[in-house]
């Protein structure tokens, strides 16, 4: 691009002029005083959307090249409407500047806007005086303001110094209320190559939390040199602001929230800590953590919760030491990308003795699962700690569900098949099961239970919850296992025999409760042994003796014919015979 020829005083008066032009008054040199705006970011405006006609028109503009601030300037706000849709305009125009792609050759005059951006790449200029700048054209007030960030290389607790975290952003006057506006971290953000590495890549893409941050946010970044200009009511000192959690644009733009005030430092004296935060969007997230300590990624030391409204992270240090805690998410309804969004800093002087090792691996967490909550899943208590190798779960559904089950030691998926005996259904109605369990060693296991609508196609069942057991005890003799439940033991009751192993050749006698039943049987082999109905109970009560025959490679079934169902059998109830007790 040729030079402007114009000398610099005639130039100086041409941009005078056109900017006289474009304002009706003019501007005052004396900003108005900082305070706390009356109205957050919601009440400015719904959503990104709303700027969707605005966001397109400053990309146009800025496919092209434009000889002076004013002409750029006119350009991006003619379509405007507001100085909200001004102020939007020029910040995404600036956003979507990607310096690494503009062209390295060709000269500018100082007279125009890529003469800046240049500047900016260049490091001699930034996006805030830019920002200025180009509102000045506009008759909009922007105040650069200067102080201290938690920018890229900051960990939670680290003291802020003026060396590394000296920083600047800016704020701009609209209508009649100052709010935050940060074109830098709103046009890119630093992509670390790896742990421990000092080799860094900026990305450019739009970050909308930067755009008119609301103050009781923006403080969680950003310390201003002085405290008016945090634009709160009670500004933070530098020690509050250095205590406050480490968190990142998508903590916010994800709708989430701390539960507590909890600091970026975290104490513990047993080893074990919890870190909670509420859910305030109804978007289907994913969680993720990583532990650190001294560079290395500690595994199996966290699991997590998750429901409606909140998620929550149990943490259980392998031991004593400073460990950095990260959590991430991800909205996947728009990505697969995991999202570093809040981080912690843990100092761990004593670690209690704890029953397991490690958590075992879920990548999902423990808790209700999405297809749960939308069977209506409820449970008291997702992680139950026992002190005996006994225990009793409820679990309610608000639809009719089929069900199924299955129990797992830590991270042994082999001992599934044997550990599943473990499990009995004791009381089930179409909406409610009551789970008996035995656990036979000490440490973790992880209960999944699997439903299904009975309305719909119950030949998928899919994980509607997942228990953390605790135990905290390993049984002092051999644990007998539970005969197995078929899906058709609904509203029955197991009175004998309780034991999932029966010894052959011996006469066993059977008693239980089933409703409508027209017909009980005990089927071993190909033995039919047909049970009789007591008076009692209103007829539900079935009961006699099977014997068990010497064949070990069968089973013996508890089958049910219903008063509806003239001819077919139905299975309920499966034992194992075997020749030891």
């Amino acid at each position: 691009m040729k030079t402007n020829a114009c000398a610099p005083k005639d130039m100086v008066y041409e941009q005078t002029q056109e900017i006289l032009q474009l304002t009706d008054k003019k501007v005052s040199t004396k900003l108005p005083p900082p305070r706390p705006p009356t109205r957050n970011k919601a009440r400015l405006y719904s959503g990104p959307d709303v700027f969707h006609r605005i966001d397109n028109h400053a990309l146009q503009v800025a496919r092209h090249e434009h000889d002076s601030f004013s002409e750029l300037v006119r350009e991006l706000t003619k379509a405007c409407r507001s100085t909200l849709e001004k102020v939007r305009s020029i910040f995404r125009w600036i956003t979507t500047k990607d310096l690494n792609a503009m062209m390295t050759q060709g000269e500018w005059t100082e007279a125009s806007p890529y003469y800046f951006l240049q500047g900016i790449r260049q490091g001699a200029k930034s996006y805030h005086e830019l920002f200025k700048r180009l509102c000045s054209y506009a008759g909009i007030p922007v105040r650069i303001i200067r102080g201290l960030s938690k920018s890229a290389g900051y960990r939670p607790g680290m003291q802020l110094d003026d060396v590394h975290f000296r920083n600047s952003w800016t704020a701009v006057h609209l209508d009649d209320e100052w709010h935050f506006v940060d074109c830098h971290w709103g046009a890119r953000y630093v992509t670390c190559s790896g742990s421990g590495s000092d080799a860094s890549s900026l990305c450019y893409s739009l970050d909308e939390f930067y755009f008119l941050t609301d103050p009781e946010d923006h403080v969680y970044m950003h310390l201003p040199d002085e405290p008016q200009w945090q634009l709160l009511a009670e500004p933070l000192t530098r020690e509050q602001f250095v205590r406050l959690p480490v968190v990142k644009s998508q903590f916010f733009l994800y709708g989430l929230a701390f539960t507590a005030n909890l600091a970026s430092v975290l104490e513990t004296a047993t080893g074990r800590t919890e870190v909670r935060l509420r859910l305030l969007s109804q978007k289907p997230f994913a969680f993720s953590s990583r532990l650190e300590c001294e560079g290395r990624i500690m595994e199996g030391c966290c699991v997590h919760y998750s429901d409606d409204d909140q998620v929550s992270f149990k943490l259980s240090l392998p031991s004593p030491g400073v460990f950095y805690f990260t959590v991430f998410v991800c909205d996947t309804v728009e990505s697969n990308i995991y999202n570093n969004v809040c981080s912690f800093r843990i100092d761990c002087s004593r670690v209690k003795p704890s029953p397991f090792r490690s958590f075992p691996k879920l990548p999902d967490g423990y808790g209700p699962t999405r297809h749960g909550l939308k069977l209506g899943v409820f449970s008291e208590n997702y992680y139950v700690v026992c002190d005996e190798d006994k225990l009793i779960l409820n679990l309610k559904f608000r639809d009719a569900v089929s069900i199924s089950h299955k129990l797992m030691y830590g991270d042994e998926p082999g001992a599934s098949s044997v550990l599943d005996r473990l499990v009995f259904q004791r009381a089930r109605d179409r909406s409610f099961v009551t789970f008996l369990l035995r656990l036979p060693e000490r440490g973790i296991y992880v209960f999944s239970v699997y439903a299904a609508r009975m309305t719909g196609d119950t030949s998928v069942l899919q994980c509607a919850c997942r228990y953390l057991l605790q135990c905290n005890t390993s049984a002092s003799g051999r644990i007998r296992p539970y005969p197995r439940t078929h899906q058709f033991w609904i509203r029955s009751r197991l009175h004998e025999p309780a034991s999932g192993d029966l010894k052959l050749n011996k006469n066993v006698k059977f008693k239980l409760e089933v409703e409508n039943a027209d017909a009980v049987a005990v089927i071993v082999g190909q033995q039919w042994f047909y049970l009789r109905r007591s008076g009692d109970d209103d007829g539900k009560l079935w009961q006699g003796t099977a014997h068990t025959g010497n064949d070990a490679r069968v089973t013996a079934d508890v089958y049910v014919r219903y008063a509806k169902h003239e001819r077919d059998f139905f299975p309920l109830l499966e034992y194992k015979l075997v020749s030891v007790d």
